[in-house]
């Protein structure tokens, strides 16, 4: 039985689009020959039979008997097939928020015992994220865009400190705006070819 919480359940189920029954666009016939050929599980096998038998179903039924690194390996293979599907058009992207990817991904990942996790991270969580110092003299710009770009730090931290957010962001375009042309113009003959 693989070590999934009732949280890990839910995340897949919606990951998977369970609910209804079906698992992501799978035919009965696809969804056997995908798990056949890339888990190498056959998921038709009668000790995968649950409650309905629907292909749902049979994946709850295999999450219930197979091992840690079975069912790891049948997310990342699934994982695997979503954006193979999303590339050819047959998924749309929107119904798969990153969020809910990198979920999956760091279920799939403890599954398989691997240290490798997937950082999940809110929207809140990098708007309050603290980057700490920012060293613009690592760049190796000229020194006088390297001043210009100190001072206009200087100053995204007084509006931080102030709450100011719009003038953050218009500071922050001209910042980058600043960095790239110092990197265009130290740079040049790689920039212009």
């Amino acid at each position: 039985m693989a070590n999934l919480s009732t949280n890990d359940k839910q995340i897949l189920e919606r990951l998977f689009q369970m609910g209804s029954g079906y698992v992501l666009n799978f035919s009965d016939r696809t969804f056997g020959e995908f798990f056949r050929d890339d888990v190498r599980v056959p998921i038709y096998d009668e000790q995968y039979k649950y409650a309905s038998g629907s292909k749902a179903n049979r994946l709850r039924g295999f999450w219930q008997i197979a091992s840690d690194a079975m069912v790891g390996r049948s997310i990342e293979k699934l994982i695997a097939y979503i954006n193979t599907q999303i590339l050819i058009g047959s998924l749309v992207r929107q119904d798969f928020p990153d969020e809910l990817i990198r979920r999956g991904q760091n279920i799939s990942a403890r599954l398989l015992g691997t240290t490798k996790t997937v950082p999940v991270t809110t929207e809140q969580d990098f708007i309050t994220k603290e980057f700490g110092n920012v060293s613009i003299d690592k760049l190796g710009l000229d020194s006088a865009i390297n001043a210009i770009l100190k001072q206009r730090i200087d100053e995204i931290r007084k509006c931080l400190t102030a709450k100011a957010a719009l003038g953050v962001i218009f500071l922050y375009g001209s910042t980058l705006e600043g960095i790239l042309l110092g990197i265009a113009c130290t740079k040049a003959r790689a920039f212009l070819s």
